[in-house]
């Protein structure tokens, strides 16, 4: 989870878009799907996030990017940062809103203030 968010973190074994690590293939996304909220499933057969409620597909080396289904927009991916010098790699936030948040970035965070 990052901030209270399911997500996957998933070595795809190929570079992928915005990949991090040595061979560019450490991807993150949310375990949502962006059609109605219902949870993934990973299949590494396809490098795929599923959803098995209305089968849609997000092609996690390709951004998220939809494959097959109903949405028309691309599956949230997190934005990662690879520390070289110790291995370790940190999760900055998503590249879009995360199904039924109205912004990411503040979500869950209490006291913050619009005004």
């Amino acid at each position: 989870s990052y901030m209270g968010y399911q997500v996957f973190i998933i070595k795809t074994g190929v570079p992928s878009e915005n990949g991090v690590g040595p061979d560019k293939d450490i991807v993150g996304f949310s375990a949502y799907c962006v059609h109605m909220g219902y949870p993934l499933n990973y299949d590494p057969n396809t490098n795929c996030l599923l959803c098995l409620m209305h089968f849609s597909q997000y092609d996690v080396t390709r951004g998220g990017m939809q494959v097959v289904g109903h949405p028309n927009q691309f599956l949230p991916q997190l934005i990662l940062e690879y520390d070289s010098s110790t291995g370790d790699i940190y999760a900055l936030g998503f590249n879009r809103l995360v199904y039924g948040t109205y912004n990411t970035a503040l979500q869950g965070f209490k006291g913050v203030s619009s005004t």
